[in-house]
């Protein structure tokens, strides 16, 4: 029991740290313009980004990490980093070039699919899951 809430509390830090959009602090004479967020082009943008980041983060936080399903967590988090990759990208584009549709859509794409692999991964360890427990009864 003990386990499961600190495995929790871990995953939830983890998930905080990584849907995170916070900037690191840079010294004023390296400093550059800031990049520019959705929530910086309009409010409406910035709520679509709020609600897909805590639905991450809600995703992330209900997973039940266990030995048995901790490779294939790690494979689907390799691809959420290359996603965040990508997602800080996209906002480099939209601070230098402004924003125009492509891009906007690029990154709630991004996000659109940062959650739907979540949800996957879900679908998946609850099959492994059922597999486990299915073996188990025989």
């Amino acid at each position: 029991m003990a386990a499961s809430v600190v495995i929790l509390l871990g995953l939830s830090y983890g998930a905080l740290q990584f849907g995170s959009t916070e900037q690191p602090v840079v010294p004023e004479e390296q400093e550059t313009a800031s990049l520019t967020t959705l929530g910086d082009v309009s409010p409406e943008l910035k709520k679509v980004e709020d609600y897909y980041l805590a639905s991450i983060n809600l995703e992330l936080s209900k997973i039940k990490l266990t030995p048995e399903n901790k490779e294939l967590f790690d494979g689907y988090l390799n691809k959420l980093e290359d996603l965040n990759k990508e997602y800080q990208k996209l906002t480099e584009v939209l601070t230098d070039n402004g924003p125009n549709a492509l891009t906007l859509d690029a990154l709630i794409n991004n996000l659109k699919l940062r959650l739907n692999l979540l949800e996957r991964l879900q679908d998946q360890i609850r099959a492994l899951e059922t597999e486990s427990d299915n073996n188990a009864t025989l």
